[in-house]
């Protein structure tokens, strides 16, 4: 914060202002994207991207396949989605009656149904929590953001989030200086993923997967509801070599959909220094499992070389209740941490 350009213009807000322009730039084809309206509803299944026979939530856009779901006979008249109903007794969460949404595994509830009332007065007053391991959890990331991680030999790792909004209530330097690193860095690592991954647009909604999900948009869809992502980086000496997305959903599991090592710095062993502190932080977090997504050809390095597993058949049928990414042609697996 005390570091100034020439003009006169600090150098913290020059990266704040160079950043926001990418920032509007990656998010600017989103406003030619489809917006959903009451009764219109999504023309793939939320739970594995493909389209066909659908059956569609009467209260959100989302549709599903009923094998999917694993639904064997449909209810008469409205049906609404696990997304939509209360993890207790399974009716839907009506929004107008103001039911309870936890701010980490995204789990509704009615007042009625809940017994702890686990809230935290941070940035946002309107946090609420499930449990007791939820806010655990949640405080644990938040407080992990922007902090580096310190290694070996220069190399460290670093939590990020996307702080956007002006946050005119905390606009101390400390702030200001954690906005322009995370964000910066954020920027860099959507770079470095594009690199490795190929392009992951949806036609209908011009979401484009990598960076709604390390900038953490939320969507109408839940499908593309990346609001509760985080970003890890793997640095050496302020150069970003590894990044990885990470979302967790509660104390039973954490998903990871993309990871990768841009080219320069592949073959040095930093892909696996990036995968072993994901795994050391979730376990002082007390999750109990790791999801990755797998292209076909990788399953073998990742159960060889990494220690993964594929899904009982019950854990995968119970998948079906989580919100995972969808990735079509992806194999998910597990790691026990």
């Amino acid at each position: 914060m005390n570091l100034f350009m020439e003009n006169g213009k600090s150098l913290i807000l020059s990266q704040l202002e160079a950043w926001s322009a990418e920032y509007l730039a990656r998010k600017a084809p989103l406003e030619k994207g489809r917006v959903f309206h009451v009764g219109e509803n999504d023309e793939f299944c939320g739970l594995c991207g493909s389209a066909g026979d659908l059956v569609c939530c009467d209260n959100c856009p989302s549709a599903f396949h009923q094998a999917c779901m694993l639904e064997q006979v449909l209810p008469p008249g409205s049906w609404y989605c696990l997304h939509c109903c209360c993890q207790t007794c399974g009716i839907m969460v009506n929004g107008k009656d103001g039911g309870l949404r936890c701010s980490l595994c995204k789990h509704k509830y009615h007042y009625g149904c809940v017994q702890n009332q686990i809230t935290d007065g941070g940035l946002l007053s309107d946090r609420w929590f499930c449990t007791q391991s939820c806010h655990e959890i949640y405080s644990g990331l938040e407080s992990r953001i922007g902090l580096m991680n310190h290694l070996s030999s220069g190399i460290s790792w670093t939590l990020l989030k996307c702080i956007d909004g002006d946050h005119k209530a905390h606009s101390s330097k400390h702030f200001v200086a954690l906005k322009a690193e995370c964000n910066s860095k954020l920027a860099v690592a959507i770079k470095i993923m594009e690199e490795c991954f190929r392009p992951m647009e949806d036609e209908d909604t011009k979401i484009s997967m990598i960076p709604q999900a390390i900038y953490n948009w939320g969507s109408q869809l839940p499908r593309f509801d990346y609001s509760d992502f985080y970003a890890v980086i793997l640095e050496k000496n302020d150069i970003t070599m590894s990044v990885a997305c990470i979302r967790i959903h509660g104390a039973k599991l954490a998903e990871l959909p993309f990871i990768a090592t841009c080219k320069e710095h592949q073959g040095k062993g930093n892909f696996r220094l990036l995968v072993e502190s994901i795994e050391k932080m979730l376990k002082t977090l007390n999750v109990e499992k790791l999801l990755v997504a797998s292209h076909s050809e990788l399953v073998s390095t990742w159960m060889d070389s990494f220690h993964f597993q594929h899904l009982e058949e019950e854990e995968k049928q119970n998948l079906c209740k989580v919100n995972l990414m969808v990735l079509p042609g992806s194999t998910w697996l597990k790691k026990c941490l």
